[in-house]
This record gives C-alpha cells, structure tokens and sequence, in this order.
C-alpha cells in the first residue's frame, strides 16, 4: 500500500459470506498493516456489531445472505449504528450492473469494486475513501433510496485470484 495509509483506519469491519473471500481481504489488510480487521458472514451479525463498535471503514460484499450490503450502506448512513454516517463504505459486486452502481451512489457509497479485483486496486480505493470526508446528507435522504436489486441466478466468483493469495502466503514465509 502506497506509503500516505492515513493511521485513522485502526478498525475495518469486512462483511462478506464467502469465506474464502473473508480470509483473502483479512490477510491482505492484515499484510499492509490494518492491526484490527472484525468480520461478519451475515447481514444480521454485521448489523449487530456495527451497533457495538465504531468502525473507520466497512467492506462489504453487495450479496450477503438474505439481504445486500446496500441494506447496510442504507443503515449506515441513516446514523442508526455506532460507527458514524460518514464512515468510508466499499462494496465488492460480481455485478457490473447499472442499477446497483446508481442505487449506491445515491447512498454516498466510496467505491464500488467488480470482481475480480487485484489486492492493489482494492488497497487504491481504501487510501482514497480514508482521504475523503463525506458530506451525510438527511436521514429521510437515505431512506427514500430503494436498495432492491435482482440477484437470482446469478454466477459468483472469487474477487482476488488463488494465486494472488498464494503468493501474498509465500511473501509470509
């Protein structure tokens, strides 16, 4: 990660129900030196534990369980968790899909990345969202967006390559 990491970002919240992709992002932030990475593999538990701890940034696939990462980008950003409204908020999609680019920019999304991704764009989209402070508009702003998207049949894949991962594991060694 370039050398200006803003030191803000001490806790990050990944919210991602793909297992393998949970431990990808966590040894990769964990590799540039985000010391507190908390993980959540459910909508409900990721709502739970933004309402306990304050987070400096949120990850969080668009796809999770019963509901979206928009659902939570919408929670957020109306100011009913403990971490605040303006919070850096990325979402990873296997979607290139218009709709879901629109309904998150009209939820002040930072960055919405398509899978795959390499370790180096998704490091590039932290850096930036922690440079930016975010304007927060009205809670009723935020709650007028509709987060409904259609997902059915659709093919996901893994966003970081297997080899990517293995070789940041070799790095370790």
């Amino acid at each position: 990660m370039p050398e200006d990491k803003p030191i803000e970002a001490n806790r990050i919240l990944i919210i991602d129900d793909d297992a393998f992709m949970h431990s990808t992002l966590e040894l990769i932030l964990r590799d540039e030196g985000f010391a507190t990475v908390e993980s959540a593999s459910e909508s409900e538990q990721a709502i739970k534990v933004l309402n306990k701890q304050v987070f400096d940034l949120v990850i969080a696939d668009i796809q999770i369980d019963s509901t979206t990462g928009l659902d939570i980008l919408k929670i957020v950003r109306m100011g009913t968790t403990k971490s605040a409204p303006s919070i850096p908020f990325l979402l990873l999609s296997a979607h290139a899909d218009e709709h879901i680019q629109e309904t998150a920019e009209a939820l002040d999304v930072n960055c919405v990345m398509v899978k795959p991704t390499t370790a180096d764009d998704l490091l590039k989209c932290i850096t930036n969202s922690l440079k930016h402070t975010l304007d927060v508009k009205s809670a009723s702003h935020y709650e007028r967006v509709d987060t409904t998207i259609d997902l059915v049949n659709e093919t996901f894949i893994h966003d970081i390559s297997f080899e990517e991962l293995d070789n940041r594991q070799l790095d370790r060694h």
